[in-house]
């Protein structure tokens, strides 16, 4: 008879997450299985959870699908890919840095490039590194500055907001622009002025004043 185990027994967040909702067994699977979990999970926290023993349980034929969820249209299944990419083989390397060149989150792109400094950088690798992740701060700017779709723009927002809110004043101007803008809803206005908040400047009191 399979065990069902409760938060606070050793269980990951994904796991309990997972066990709670939807009452994933915590026994101990093949590889075939974990992949199977993965693949044709109706939700993502099953996904997780077979992903999860997949990065755990050290076969080698855990590495195509580890690799193949680093292009799943769910950027926190891609995020968590990266995370437990726990394996030391030739493909995995190369695998990390075409995921980096189109990642479109800039959570899931910081959890590739940490991937990717497991296994050693050159300068080459570090040049490949700061190229793309700029291009996508820069992209993720234009999009929520420039584009008519509420929904893209939102989501260039939040994205936006992971970094801002650790590098406020660094991006100051940026937030300003938000803020001015004619096609930023109620929602992203408030958006920026809490982020205006943490900057404390003269620039971002008078932006917030105009508002």
């Amino acid at each position: 008879m399979e065990t069902y185990y409760n938060k606070g027994k050793g269980l990951t967040s994904v796991e309990y997450k997972a066990i709670k909702k939807f009452k994933v067994s915590k026994t101990k699977q093949s590889c075939s299985i974990c992949c199977q979990q993965f693949e044709k999970g109706e939700n993502k926290f099953i996904r997780e959870e077979g992903l999860y023993r997949l990065g755990r349980s050290g076969n080698p034929k855990a590495i195509e699908p580890l690799l193949k969820a680093l292009k799943d249209p769910s950027s926190s299944i891609r995020q968590y890919a990266a995370y437990i990419m726990n394996f030391k083989d030739e493909r995995i390397k190369p695998a990390l840095i075409e995921a980096l060149k189109n990642e479109t989150s800039l959570y899931t792109q910081k959890a590739i490039i940490n991937a990717i400094r497991t296994f050693g950088t050159a300068q080459e690798d570090e040049e490949i590194i700061e190229k793309y992740s700029k291009r996508l701060i820069n992209d993720l700017k234009e999009t929520a500055l420039n584009v008519k779709d509420n929904s893209k723009r939102l989501h260039a927002i939040f994205e936006m907001v992971n970094l801002l809110g650790e590098e406020p004043k660094k991006h100051e101007d940026f937030v300003i622009k938000i803020l001015d803008s004619d096609i930023s809803s109620e929602e992203e206005k408030i958006l920026a002025l809490r982020l205006l908040e943490k900057t404390h400047t003269d620039k971002s009191i008078s932006a917030v004043r105009r508002a």
